[in-house]
């Protein structure tokens, strides 16, 4: 999207998931997308769906979540998190940053790819604020057309954590792919169709495993 319209994402370090979906909307205003439109979103990207569902829930026809956090309204992406992982974590961030370093990258995020995608991905990498892993979130994602994606190898988002989301997300279509936590790089034709395929579908209620 950023690449589409005229904004830039949300540069500062104290960037809510509210501020990104803000930023969001001025971009389909800068493309003159007052339609209800599908999100797609991956990993903590769910946070920025969540709120764009606050904001503009008009705006917002249909939500795909693909391996992502949606955590309970009042929740950030730290708090939902099982014990201890919900206290250990924002310790880290505190004082290591947010972004993970490239062994990690590598073991979870990146599991699967090539090594050319990997070095695209270190080079690329933007950590999240702090702010935006401790903010929370308002709402709950209430598109008319919800989906949800799981990637079946996923260590960066174990499968216990895909299904909490997913519960909380509510999908009437589920789908799953094989493969770490970005199918974007390692499924990329199947993640396509499995895309348009969702935004091409009616809300008809009809779940697919």
């Amino acid at each position: 999207m950023w690449g589409l319209g005229r904004r830039a994402p949300p540069d500062s370090p104290h960037a809510t998931p509210g501020d990104h979906a803000r930023a969001a909307l001025g971009a389909l205003d800068d493309l003159a997308e007052n339609g209800p439109v599908a999100v797609v979103a991956h990993s903590a990207g769910g946070l920025v769906a969540t709120e764009l569902s606050a904001l503009a829930p008009e705006r917002i026809g249909a939500v795909l979540g693909l391996s992502a956090v949606f955590p309970e309204d009042g929740q950030s992406s730290t708090s939902c998190l099982p014990a201890p992982q919900r206290w250990v974590l924002p310790v880290v961030m505190r004082l290591a940053g947010t972004r993970p370093p490239e062994a990690a990258v590598r073991r979870h995020l990146a599991a699967g790819a090539d090594e050319a995608a990997v070095q695209r991905l270190l080079a690329d990498l933007t950590p999240e604020s702090r702010a935006y892993h401790r903010t929370p979130v308002r709402g709950r994602v209430r598109a008319e057309r919800r989906g949800y994606v799981f990637s079946d190898d996923d260590s960066e988002l174990p499968a216990v954590l895909q299904q909490r989301s997913a519960a909380r997300l509510q999908p009437a279509v589920t789908e799953h792919l094989p493969g770490g936590h970005l199918p974007m790089l390692l499924h990329p034709e199947r993640l396509q169709q499995l895309i348009t395929r969702f935004v091409q579908r009616r809300a008809s209620g009809s779940r697919h495993d």
